[in-house]
């Protein structure tokens, strides 16, 4: 059964005839159907839909489509339907409405009863060529099957690599067609020109990636297996998983310059295209037809890898829901009601740090095809491999501070957007971005904008680092407080952290105007991580608080602190507020003021306040309804004590 039709619906049966057999060179690829009665035509077309037949092509007569409604043509064309190519066969009184009909593209070709016979057929072939170009349809078998003369063709493929100019809609591919359509492509490329060798065989257990060495190849698996695997704690190696025909081996190390992830190493005899970056550099520009496929065939594998995250976090999902089980079970027993709310401070604290990982998987997912698309010269891409570096290493700015730099720099920028644009990716003051704009005539919009896609993959792989971290370091706190590790105070800049809370919950502040006011102010002695999970709680306590749009202004500050150095740390929104009869009693176990539908244990402030209270510090809140909430955290310089004091809980 053909996947497409080819419906003429026509009273004159001399004329329907003549179609029917002027078509007969169509019938291997398409259903040819003749039909005299709108009746008749009503009827094929519910097969039709019932078949998921898509009618490419309509022949009608003149009175027929002066009313197509009653030919339910229209009807079965639906949103997500093909756009139905219209023939009009007979004879025209009115040439003006003829006119009409083709501006307005109700038909598409006119053709005279008298010469049906000589031209309905190229017509035709006409058409169904522009509808496969319309629906995106494999074209070259297209062509073929139909025959066409070269002019056309050439016509229509150049039409059609215009279409396919953007980002060509693979989705109708599995992986195992898409990688089918990329290998083909390159040993296509290669049969009789592969002077460097890219298409080898090797045998079993050769090695093609090494874990920890550099690695500027991109094997692309033809046939075969290859076992990858990772070091684990103890130095052993263990299987990660098997690659197979189709799969690309070293493509994060390929992209990225890091060192190799695992080890590949053929498990069978197996046939691979090897390309080094010289080599995929020139394949991609000599046969840019194969940019497209490849980009989709990379972010398959990208997602993949974001599919194992989805996988990780539902894990964590599962783990809390019996952590919050466990919780409500501890606490039904009195001696064991501190561990309960342990567990469920945990549960608590892995939610935010789990959804930004997933938030910038799907951000890099997006971004990453871009840059591997664009095709830029390699001093752009220099210049947006050290922006990416730069925002993987965070260097806390003041909100002041940023406007004062703006200011300083919007006289070399087109427009104060950029500039500060600009400021927060350090260009204001990038000698090699400086040099490069001396040298050469560029759009500073353009370039500027260009170098944000790599600032902002930066930020996320860095967003990323810091959750895995802060998961890590939530982990190694449970034995801190279960007495199996000793933990050492240090001195940090609480700037810092406070930096990376706001990193963590990136994507819900962007309706929020975040105030910073950093004074200078000296490290301090105190467990970091511990003093994170008090900012935690703050911002998220400020989002939630205010639901929507609304400002959050964090200040840090020198005081002296019961005769001694001490740092003052305040976070204030502009929320509701805090009623006085609830104020009083927000630092007590499993009290909370969150909105319904809100997550809210209780627990937060109450482990908050016990931190500080650890660091020898003092947190106090004031509220006014309807105005703001501050909280107000005041801690010791010097805490040497605080080791001994955790060591003895």
């Amino acid at each position: 059964m053909a996947n497409f039709v080819v419906l003429v619906v026509h009273s004159d049966p001399q004329i329907l005839q003549q179609i029917k057999a002027s078509l007969t060179p169509l019938y291997q690829h398409f259903e040819i159907c003749c039909v005299k009665t709108v009746r008749h035509c009503k009827s094929k077309l519910a097969q039709y839909q019932l078949n998921q037949q898509a009618v490419a092509c309509l022949i009608c007569s003149p009175s027929l489509l002066a009313s197509c409604e009653k030919l339910g043509v229209d009807e079965y064309e639906g949103p997500n339907k093909p756009t139905v190519r219209r023939i009009l066969v007979g004879e025209v009184e009115d040439v003006e409405a003829l006119i009409n009909w083709l501006n307005s593209s109700q038909i598409h070709q006119f053709i005279y009863q008298n010469k049906v016979e000589q031209e309905i057929l190229n017509g035709v072939k006409k058409q169904l060529c522009h509808f496969a170009i319309s629906e995106n349809l494999p074209i070259a078998q297209y062509l073929q099957s139909i025959e066409i003369d070269n002019i056309l063709t050439n016509q229509l493929i150049k039409q059609n690599k215009k279409l396919q100019h953007g980002f060509f809609d693979y989705t109708r591919y599995s992986d195992e067609e898409l990688s089918k359509v990329v290998i083909d492509s390159l040993y296509y490329i290669f049969e009789h020109n592969d002077d460097h060798h890219v298409c080898r065989r090797y045998s079993a257990n050769h090695l093609l990636t090494q874990e920890g060495n550099t690695n500027d190849v991109l094997w692309f698996i033809a046939s075969g297996e290859v076992m990858l695997k990772k070091l684990n704690s103890v130095g052993e190696q263990q299987q990660v998983t098997v690659m197979r025909a189709g799969s690309m081996v070293g493509g994060m190390s390929f992209i990225t310059g890091e060192p190799a992830f695992t080890t590949g190493i053929t498990l069978t005899p197996t046939e691979v295209i090897k390309l080094d970056k010289n080599k995929f550099a020139e394949v991609m520009k000599s046969h840019q037809a194969l940019l497209a496929p490849f980009t989709n065939l990379l972010l398959r594998n990208f997602n993949r890898r974001l599919q194992s995250s989805i996988s990780t976090k539902l894990q964590l999902e599962e783990t809390m829901l019996s952590l919050d089980a466990a919780h409500q079970q501890l606490l039904e027993t009195e001696k064991m009601a501190v561990l309960g709310q342990l567990i469920a401070g945990v549960a608590h604290e892995l939610n935010n740090p789990v959804a930004a990982i997933l938030r910038g998987a799907e951000t890099l997912k997006n971004k990453v095809p871009h840059l591997l698309a664009n095709e830029t010269e390699v001093a752009i891409r220099k210049l947006g491999s050290a922006t990416l570096d730069s925002a993987m290493h965070l260097t806390p700015m003041s909100t002041a501070l940023i406007r004062q730099k703006t200011k300083q720099a919007q006289e070399h920028f087109p427009s104060q957007l950029l500039a500060k644009k600009a400021v927060k990716m350090g260009l204001d003051d990038n000698d090699n971005y400086q040099n490069y704009c001396a040298q050469n005539k560029v759009d500073s919009a353009a370039l500027i904008n260009e170098l944000d896609n790599y600032y902002q993959v930066g930020n996320f792989l860095r967003s990323i680092d810091v959750c895995a971290k802060r998961i890590a370091d939530l982990v190694k706190g449970l034995k801190h407080y279960a007495g199996q590790d000793t933990a050492q105070a240090q001195f940090v800049d609480l700037r810092l952290g406070i930096e990376e809370t706001l990193v963590i919950f990136e994507n819900r502040l962007k309706q929020f105007e975040v105030i910073k006011h950093y004074h200078d102010i000296p490290s301090v002695q105190c467990h970091a991580i511990e003093l994170q999970q008090v900012w935690t709680n703050f911002v998220a306590n400020s989002i939630d608080a205010i639901g929507s749009k609304g400002t959050l202004t964090i200040t840090t500050r020198t005081i002296d602190y019961r005769g001694q150095a001490g740092v003052k740390i305040c976070f204030e929104d502009n929320g509701p507020g805090i009623s006085g009869d609830k104020i009083n009693k927000i630092f007590d176990l499993n009290f909370t003021t969150k909105r319904e539908g809100h997550f809210g244990l209780g627990i937060g402030l109450t482990v908050c306040q016990q931190i500080i209270a650890r660091h020898h510090g003092e947190i106090n809140v004031c509220s006014e309804i309807g105005e703001f909430t501050r909280f107000e955290v005041l801690l010791p310089v010097a805490n040497a004590n605080i080791k001994q004091q955790r060591a003895g809980q």
